[in-house]
């Protein structure tokens, strides 16, 4: 095989000293070795530093220049040209950092009938953090262009299990396509000599550093996910007289600004004098590190790979990783995994290891067993089938074939990366309707929507081009979501303009049109105009002090809705017909709305049964710190008080003296800034409580499932909303505990729990708790009869097909039956 590489990351200034240079140098001399008659064409520049190519002994292989330097502005016509015409009759061509940041270089398209293409992914972190790493519009648009362009290559060689399932999950590759290479190790990472020989030489290299044993220590860099703030904070709650003989040593690049940043904050947290600003140290100096530290302390937020993880664990430390991601995968039982997070968490887990030398010493021991056989041998013997594959498949096939004849719809939407549940309901919704529908999906311009990405059935449309679009191709529909925050502007300002079918999400929108009126860009007098309205229909006195409301408890939309103020008329009466969830909330129209409620159609929210095998629930439970014998408690979605979670932590303090075997979990991103952490460690409750923050989708579906008893509560008064968590749980199989208010009230008796916070209070929470972890089965029944409901009511073809009916009505310009008969709970109704 002919394989060309692309040397760039190996001589950039932006990777060359960092782990992708490292990575793509020791890929490269492992690919040499495992395949010695293979010949190499390697493309480089001219002008940049050519140290860190490796040496590949007497492999054939040929220089080739691609440009001068890294701005060189050709580099980009070149990379095309090869990639199209494959002048050097290439077997396949290895891109070793696709996502190169150097000026001149733009990944090349994959060209039918040109050079087969293969990418190493590091990690896709970007689509993960996309506020962190893609706020700049410049920045996003290169980033999804070049994730455009990778799509289409032939294989794809990922660094970890972590970053291919990411590959698949948000890049909709084809499995096959996306092979995970193998951990490696440079072997200059050993454990210390048993016999001393290192003691001397690591002493000195400490002793320059300014280095004073016993010392933790965090390797990172200029970057907010390798999370050197949680590590501060949890020096700062470790025991005075601990932390006072601890030194916390930095080890990694930080410019002038980002070292500053870290210095405040320990100054201001009285920690300022236990830590030591290594910086960036040579490789003899990260040897030492590693071998002679306490712990390495590496919570970080999601990694591609983790290497400091693997560095250090070969070397004999114990480490402590963050419980997300590759970390996982790579430090398995022989460390300690915690919520990154969870600074106090953390800190319970540094004092372990400081405390407890026995369980330090097992945890070096098992770090040294899992590492022993890691080595870069393996890696390319694991990469060079999939060069072949690439190499002998030709043009790859398309993920899909598209009608033509198929009606185009609409659907506008915040869609994921934004985090709410609206964005992945329509992302759901919009897949449903691709089985017989094309889907255009628009959306805000500051992102493209993660589903556009990785499927090519969806083309994504910035708001901006809506009405000249629609204007040039006919849509069959176009259907809203609209909800009660601030994602949901472009929503509502295109339905103002455009009728369609407006999916309401929650019935009050109180809190949308308060947000809408402050905001600069708006037109005066908003919120004026939409009260005006209300008055107008007698659900507002010509006497009521609305401005009052902003003293009441919750503000201004959780008196709005005290009231039944739902400031929803609007979208009524802009929408050709307005899709709810519940026949609670067609009901809420009736009541308030009557005129409209012939246009009004219930059409459940989809679902799809999520039932993992028993393995892989004690998996789950292994993997992020469940007690495998324990009755366990859940609570899903962001942690807000409108999730009761005051409620939900003291009953659980009366379950926890009743049940001895019992825990809490919460996950979901806390808008509370740890309230609830805080009343969770007064109560005593902390070995008995986890907070894993937001899971990606594919954790949240494994944590989900892995719970005995589902929490699906809300505050009254509700916003009407329907509870996605709540349906997340009776999809998986899990008895679950409702609140009994709303819509949560729609779901039959047996499918479901109910508890009464008026009627019952604390106490009757309690009770409820109580009796289903001492009844498993009666939570087995509960849990059957939750699947049988959303199999038979909420099932996503089901709703795909109310959609389209309801998308022929509109376009053949019927009505709804006035006669029709109320529907039963949980079924499509008109």
């Amino acid at each position: 095989m002919r394989l060309g590489v692309d040397l760039l990351p190996l001589q950039s200034s932006g990777s060359r000293d960092r782990g992708v240079g490292r990575y793509a140098a020791a890929l490269l001399r492992s690919l040499s070795a495992s395949s010695p008659g293979d010949e190499f064409v390697l493309y480089g520049c001219r002008d940049l530093p050519s140290d860190r190519v490796p040496d590949l002994g007497n492999t054939p292989r040929r220089l080739s220049e691609i440009g001068t330097n890294e701005d060189d502005d050709a580099i980009r016509s070149r990379w095309d040209r090869i990639a199209s015409h494959n002048p050097d009759r290439l077997d396949a061509l290895l891109l070793l950092n696709p996502f190169e940041l150097a000026p001149g270089f733009e990944p090349p398209p994959r060209v039918p009938g040109g050079v087969p293409i293969v990418a190493v992914l590091y990690d896709l972190i970007p689509l993960r953090f996309p506020d962190a790493y893609l706020a700049d519009p410049g920045v996003r648009r290169r980033y999804e262009h070049r994730l455009d362009a990778i799509r289409r290559y032939d294989a794809f060689l990922a660094i970890s299990g972590s970053t291919r399932r990411d590959a698949i999950d948000l890049l909709g590759l084809r499995p096959d396509r996306v092979t995970a290479l193998p951990f490696a190790l440079d072997p200059r990472f050993r454990p210390a000599d048993p016999d001393g020989l290192d003691d001397a030489p690591d002493a000195d290299a400490l002793r320059l550093l300014g280095v004073s044993p016993p010392f933790v220590l965090h390797v990172g860099g200029r970057d907010d996910r390798k999370n050197v703030w949680a590590v501060l904070d949890a020096l700062a709650l470790l025991d005075p007289d601990t932390r006072d003989r601890l030194q916390l040593v930095l080890a990694g690049e930080y410019d002038t600004a980002y070292r500053d940043q870290i210095s405040a904050y320990a100054t201001d947290r009285s920690v300022n004098d236990r830590v030591l600003l290594a910086g960036v140290v040579n490789d003899r100096a990260l040897e030492a590190l590693y071998r002679r530290c306490s712990a390495l302390v590496f919570p970080s937020l999601y990694e591609g790979l983790g290497l400091p993880l693997l560095e250090a664990m070969r070397s004999g430390s114990p480490v402590i990783g963050g419980r997300n991601s590759s970390q996982v995968d790579v430090v398995g039982d022989a460390g300690l995994l915690v919520d990154p997070t969870d600074a106090a968490g953390l800190a319970r887990a540094i004092d372990r290891l400081l405390s407890d030398p026995v369980s330090a010493s097992d945890l070096r021991r098992r770090a040294i067993a899992r590492t022993a056989g890691l080595c870069w041998d393996e890696v390319g013997r694991a990469a060079r089938p999939a060069l072949l594959r690439a190499a002998g498949l030709g043009v790859p096939a398309p993920h899909v074939r598209i009608a033509p004849d198929r009606p185009r719809i609409g659907l506008v939407s915040p869609f994921p990366p934004k985090e709410t549940g609206i964005a992945d309901y329509a992302a759901r919704l919009a897949v449903a309707l691709a089985d017989h529908h094309l889907v255009d999906l628009y959306h805000d311009g500051d992102y493209v929507p993660e589903l556009g990405l990785r499927d090519r059935r969806f083309r994504c449309i910035d708001r901006a081009a809506f009405a000249r679009r629609i204007a040039a191709l006919p849509h069959r529909a176009v259907i809203y979501q609209m909800g009660n925050s601030w994602y949901h502007r472009s929503v509502y300002e295109l339905l103002r303009e455009h009728p369609g079918i407006t999916v309401l999400h929650d019935f009050h929108l109180a809190g949308f049109h308060f947000w809408y009126d402050r905001q600069p860009d708006t037109r005066p007098g908003h919120l004026d105009r939409i009260i005006a309205l209300e008055r107008e229909a007698g659900t507002l006195g010509p006497d009521d002090d609305v401005s009052s409301w902003l003293a009441e408890p919750g503000g201004f939309q959780a008196a709005a809705a005290r009231r039944g103020v739902a400031m929803n008329r609007e979208i009524f009466e802009r929408s050709r017909f307005v899709v709810v969830h519940s026949p609670y909330c067609r009901e809420l129209v009736r009541e308030t709305l009557p005129d409209q409620v012939d246009r009004t159609v219930v059409i459940p929210m989809g679902a799809t049964p999520n039932l993992p095998p028993p393995s892989q629930l004690l998996e789950t439970r292994a993997r992020f710190g469940l007690p495998a014998n324990a009755v366990v408690f859940g609570c899903f979605g962001n942690l807000t008080s409108m999730k009761m979670y005051e409620e939900i932590i003291r009953a659980f303090s009366s379950v926890s003296r009743r049940i001895d075997r019992a825990a809490l979990v919460f996950v979901g991103k806390d808008w509370e800034g740890g309230h609830a952490r805080r009343l969770v460690e007064a109560a005593g409750l902390a070995d008995r409580t986890l907070f894993l923050g937001k899971a990606s989708k594919d954790d949240y579906e494994r944590l989900v499932a892995s719970v005995d008893v589902g929490l699906a509560l809300r505050r009254p008064p509700t916003y009407g909303e329907t509870s996605a968590s709540l349906l997340d749980f009776l999809r998986s199989g899990v008895a679950t505990i409702v609140t009994d208010v709303a819509t949560f009230r729609d779901y039959p008796p047996g499918v479901v729990v109910r508890w009464d916070p008026a009627r019952e209070g604390v106490p009757g929470l309690a009770d409820r708790m109580a009796e289903l972890a001492r009844d498993a089965d009666a939570r087995r029944a509960i849990a059957d009869a939750a699947l049988d409901h959303v199999r038979r009511h909420h099932s996503w073809r089901r709703a795909a097909l109310a959609y389209s009916e309801l998308m022929e009505r509109g376009a053949a310009g019927l009505v709804a039956d006035r006669t029709a008969p109320a529907p039963a709970p949980g079924a499509p109704s008109r």
